[in-house]
């Protein structure tokens, strides 16, 4: 899990692409990547062989693997202890007991819930497949709607469950290593009572590596000094402990520099799996009460110390160390394993390595990491082919077909004209450019006299005769 609320606290540098990695040399945390692997996707059961056994592990690891010999990055995976051949010697840090007791209960609750959920799966199969229900007994059911959105919901449920009581099995691990022993990757094993994530830290630290390739942010505080952290947006987020060093001056009041003591201190202070966080400090106001925070017992014996310890990387055994990867292996096992045991299809699986490898018979060769896209393109030429401008990508590209006009045979009383060929066509003379003609100037129409108005005639109306009045 890492460092509580880290990423609120601390800003990445910058966001990078895997082809970014390019001609570097990284320590991955094997377990982070089991994990973020298997549960990917929407279910732990969504990929499967034909035995049940989930295979999503297998698919994700080998995807990455391939993309990153693409580019040329030199990998070593890093594994947690491995105590299968003595059960006595301690699997993790014993400062993170508690970290663990309070995950194993957080499973056993998803356990409860999780098989009361099941039972109800099968009951409502059972009434939905009886064959004793009469008619009117299945019609008092909800309806077919109603059953379905119902059903859903309790698979998303169920889903969820199986994720949080997920724990990569030892058969897992085991695959992991079978892959990359096929295909020549190097790996070690951390030695007894030190994880991964903090033996690649080390190894970073030394030189060894360039950084460290992990889900968790312990890296940072396990010395360093460069993580490529990939998140689960599925971005890749570049912490640099000097940028961190820098982020700590510029939020702390009054200290003028930084360096892992104050990093170390913000860690704890935020809680860490070695201990537990100081309360009433949250990641807004870490900065701010710092200087005046002093930390426990609990946190100076436990994550202080787990955090300060350090691993000897120089008798560390790397597996694969003396040969090229993807390069002279054993990769026709591998691809016999990936079928007849995981279920894998061929196709698939040529789609994954045509990427990277050359198959023919025994022989496998790596192909040099992939090149950067240039903006101008090699486009290869014909020699025999015409150089005129047709023949160019470019206008090649513009030039529209035109169809082709077929000649209709003369009609009876019409004389039939051959076609010229292309020689006599270049030897008739030009014609002539014909001379502009003179522009000729009409002259403007007189404008037509207006007509006269007609004088106005006003007619008298005569009114009716009263009476009374004399004649006319």
């Amino acid at each position: 899990m890492g460092v509580k609320t880290f990423s609120k606290v601390f800003d990445a540098t910058q966001i990078v692409a895997v082809k970014d990695l390019a001609g570097k040399k990284i320590a991955i945390d094997a377990m982070t990547e089991i994990y973020r692997a298997a549960l990917g996707a929407k279910s732990v059961k969504t990929l499967t062989d034909r035995h049940g056994n989930p295979t999503m592990h297998i698919s994700v690891i080998l995807a990455n693997l391939i993309e990153m010999q693409r580019y040329g990055i030199e990998m070593i995976w890093v594994f947690d202890y491995d105590r299968n051949g003595d059960q006595s010697a301690d699997f993790h840090n014993p400062a993170k007991l508690n970290e663990l007791l309070k995950r194993q209960k957080r499973k056993k609750a998803a356990q409860d819930k999780l098989a009361i959920l099941r039972k109800k799966q099968e009951t409502e199969e059972e009434v939905l497949f009886s064959d004793s229900d009469s008619d009117d007994e299945v019609n008092e059911h909800a309806s077919d709607d109603d059953n379905v959105v119902e059903e859903k919901q309790t698979q998303q449920q169920v889903d969820q469950l199986e994720k949080q009581e997920f724990s990569a099995t030892s058969a897992m691990i085991n695959d992991v290593k079978l892959i990359l022993n096929c295909l020549n990757v190097k790996y070690v094993e951390a030695p007894s009572g030190f994880e991964g994530e903090q033996v690649a830290a080390n190894m970073a630290s030394a030189g060894i590596v360039d950084g460290v390739y992990s889900g968790d942010t312990d890296p940072i505080p396990f010395g360093s000094p460069v993580l490529y952290r990939r998140a689960r947006d599925k971005k890749i987020y570049m912490y640099e402990q000097e940028e961190i060093f820098q982020q700590i001056v510029d939020g702390c009041p009054g200290l003028e520099s930084a360096g892992m003591d104050e990093l170390l201190k913000v860690c704890l202070i935020l809680g860490c799996d070695f201990s537990e966080k100081t309360k009433g400090v949250g990641p807004k106001t870490v900065f701010k009460k710092m200087a005046g925070i002093e930390l426990t017992d609990d946190q100076i014996q436990n994550g202080l110390a787990a955090f300060e310890s350090q691993c000897d990387v120089s008798e560390l055994v790397i597996n694969n160390a003396n040969v090229v990867p993807f390069t002279d292996c054993t990769a026709d096992s591998l691809f016999l394993w990936l079928t007849e045991e995981r279920s894998f299809t061929k196709k698939r699986i040529d789609n994954w390595f045509d990427k990277v490898m050359d198959r023919s018979g025994e022989s496998v060769v790596a192909l040099p990491p992939a090149k950067v896209k240039k903006t101008m393109r090699k486009v290869a030429v014909n020699p025999k082919a015409s150089k005129s401008p047709a023949t160019t990508p470019k206008t090649k590209a513009k030039a529209k077909k035109t169809p082709v006009k077929r000649k209709m045979p003369p009609k009876k009383g019409e004389k039939a004209v051959k076609a010229k060929s292309p020689r006599q066509a270049s030897k008739s003379p030009t014609p002539k450019p014909e001379k502009p003609k003179k522009k000729t100037i009409k002259p403007k129409p007189k404008p037509k006299p207006k007509p006269k108005p007609k004088p106005k005639v006003t007619v008298k109306r005569k009114m009716p005769r009263k009476k009374g009045d004399p004649k006319d």
